[in-house]
Formats: C-alpha cells, structure tokens, sequence
C-alpha cells in the first residue's frame, strides 16, 4: 500500500520538473567580450555592419525609425559596452521586444560599438 503511494507522490514531484524548460543565459563569454573591447575600432566601419540591420527596416536607416526595432537613441546611451555586445552577439527576448543575435566577427563587433557610440 505504501509503494503506489511513494510512487504517485514521486511522479507528481519530478514529472513537473521534466517538462518545464530552463530559461537559457544568453550572454556571450566575458572573455570574448573583453577581447572585443581591447580592439582598435573604427566607425564607418561600424556603419556597414549597421546597415546590415538597418536595411531589412529593423531600427530604420536613422536608427530611430524601423517598423519592429526599438529607437536606439533612447536604448543605446543606457547601456553598457558589455550588455550592448551581449544584446547585439546573443539576441534578446523580452516578449514584445525581439532582436535575434547578430552573426558579427569580434572586429565587426568592436566597429559596430563604436558607431553605435558615436551616433547615438
């Protein structure tokens, strides 16, 4: 009588647990982003790896305009160098805002940061 019991309460504590998916940490390996920061940058470099996003109407040619990305004049001066990286590299999903990681070399990267900082 006391193993069914044992099982059902057993099964009704794991089961749960099997099915529930663990959030992932979406965040790139401190060292690379170490790395992308001791790189020399340069901007207008920087510019085409934007235009990559720019162009498919993401965050608009300004970067203030696109029909599903987030104004960055409003995001990018609140962030860090490191969660920039992160949230350009990883992605980010925070429900009704989606940006999906960016395929970037740690060069493209570095030019990347820096014409977002000094555009924005």
């Amino acid at each position: 009588m006391r193993l069914p019991l044992l099982l059902t309460l057993s099964a009704a504590l794991f089961l749960p647990a099997c099915n529930e998916e663990e959030p992932e940490d979406e965040t790139i390996d401190p060292a690379r982003v170490e790395a992308i920061l001791r790189l020399p940058s340069d901007a207008g470099a920087g510019a085409s790896s934007f235009g990559l996003c720019a162009v498919s109407s993401c965050h608009g040619a300004d970067g203030n305009s696109g029909s599903t990305g987030t104004p960055l004049r409003d995001e990018v001066p609140e962030l860090s160098d490191e969660q920039l990286i992160n949230i350009v590299l990883a992605g980010y999903d925070e429900g009704d805002v989606i940006m999906p990681p960016q395929n970037l070399s740690d060069q493209e990267m570095a030019d990347l940061l820096a014409y977002l900082r000094d555009n924005f």
